[in-house]
């Protein structure tokens, strides 16, 4: 049956926010999303829809994790009871799984799922693709988030997905060439400048990978301009002047990444202190960083695997045994 009219503006609205990397929009979907379920609680897309946002707004280190997941996945298994055809429960659940407890095999299973019931859903296309890198499979996965511009050349965030993936593969030219080809195609307003910072944060850190340093200084210099005060960009300075050898600026500026966090009720990730003192050499003290991540259950403990970053861990046996916690070694480079 159709949903009530005025639960599907706010579904809609709530999609807009979700969708547009702008400031604390997840946040906003998170409430619309609420509001819809309000009027409606047998709303199948909005649940799954709700259990997205929650894991966008963790992402975005707007909230802890602990605040976030058990509503996260109650939300994802109401959308699959209330509809069971519908793939958006499916696809929202492996996101919950492979993001923030990192048991691959179910992702695996309900991605291959989802993708069945809808293999032009533009979601289920960009998870599959995120699953198949994060395991290793970095043709396939750019190859399935590639579909997804095909489908709709419109979705621009996706052109920056495929930058992400190369990057994580250690294909720095072919990241820095996809990178700059999204910054040509991003609307330069203000709905899109989260996205464009981040862009150029992501540009900064790939040039200083390549040695680039000037560049990457200033990369960084347009990133922050364009978002000032912003926590994911206080997190990528920090880490960025840990690559570029600058010990003193990168711990200054780690330790204001962790008052913005405090300051706004945000989320300080421990996963930026694993970053900047793998850069720095202070191996053992990245991997207190790492461990403070796991526990925690952030999202980006799934970068850890395939992240060429941190190949100066890999034999560290504190590190093997992190590893090997989460699960994730079976698919470590």
């Amino acid at each position: 049956r159709r949903a009530d009219p005025a639960a599907y503006d706010l579904y809609l609205l709530g999609m807009q926010k979700l969708r547009d990397m702008v400031g604390d929009n997840s946040m906003l979907a998170v409430r619309y999303f609420e509001e819809a379920l309000g009027i409606e609680p047998d709303f199948a897309k909005a649940h799954a829809a709700l259990s997205n946002a929650l894991q966008a707004a963790t992402l975005f280190q707007f909230i802890p994790p602990d605040e976030a997941l058990a509503k996260a996945r109650e939300a994802a298994k109401q959308a699959i009871a209330l509809d069971p055809e519908l793939p958006d429960g499916y696809a929202a659940l492996g996101g919950l799984d492979w993001n923030f407890y990192w048991n691959w095999g179910p992702v695996v299973e309900a991605n291959n799922h989802a993708l069945a019931l809808a293999p032009s859903n533009f979601d289920v296309l960009a998870s599959y693709g995120f699953v198949m890198a994060l395991t290793g499979q970095f043709d396939t996965g750019i190859e399935r988030i590639r579909q997804v511009t095909e489908l709709d050349p419109l979705t621009v965030d996706h052109e920056v997905q495929v930058g992400w993936v190369l990057q994580w593969a250690g294909r720095y030219e072919e990241a820095l060439e996809q990178y700059t080809y999204a910054m040509s195609i991003i609307p330069d307003d203000d709905k899109h400048r989260l996205m464009r910072s981040t862009t150029n944060m992501h540009i900064a850190l790939t040039l200083a990978s390549l040695g680039r340093s000037e560049e990457a200084q200033a990369a960084c210099e347009r990133a922050m301009q364009m978002a000032e005060g912003d926590v994911l960009m206080a997190s990528g300075t920090a880490i960025l002047h840990a690559r570029l050898g600058m010990r003193e600026q990168a711990l200054e500026l780690f330790g204001k990444y962790e008052a913005i966090a405090d300051e706004t009720g945000g989320y300080a990730d421990p996963i930026t202190g694993l970053y900047v003192y793998v850069a720095l050499g202070d191996y053992e003290r990245a991997i207190d960083y790492a461990e403070q991540a796991v526990d925690d259950r952030s999202s980006s403990v799934i970068f850890i695997p395939q992240d060429r970053d941190l190949d100066p861990l890999r034999d560290n046996p504190r590190f093997v045994a992190l590893m090997e916690r989460t699960g994730l070694t079976p698919w470590a480079r």
